[in-house]
């Protein structure tokens, strides 16, 4: 593994309502929240296999845990949300 490169993969956790929003203007929130995190696994088993350290940047914090069992062979970054101006 080539220690002088990282690629690092940001994601949220896949909460009903909060990712993919426009597809769920057509599908169930379910189905949406769920096809989110076969996108998630999907992209970890593509990206992973590299010649580069891998990370994964996620988002909310509070959501560790969970995410952690579904990627706990990647080390995980906590990714803070955007900060409001003022």
């Amino acid at each position: 593994m080539n220690q002088d490169r990282c690629l690092i993969m940001f994601a949220k956790y896949p909460e009903k309502g909060k990712v993919k929003s426009r597809l769920g203007l057509h599908w169930d929130e379910d189905i949406v929240a769920g096809l989110y995190r076969l996108f998630i696994e999907d992209l970890l088993d593509r990206l992973s296999g590299g010649d580069y350290q891998f990370r994964i940047a996620y988002h909310p914090v509070e959501k560790k845990n969970i995410l952690h069992r579904t990627v706990r062979r990647w080390f995980l970054i906590h990714a803070p949300g955007r900060r409001r101006p003022g």
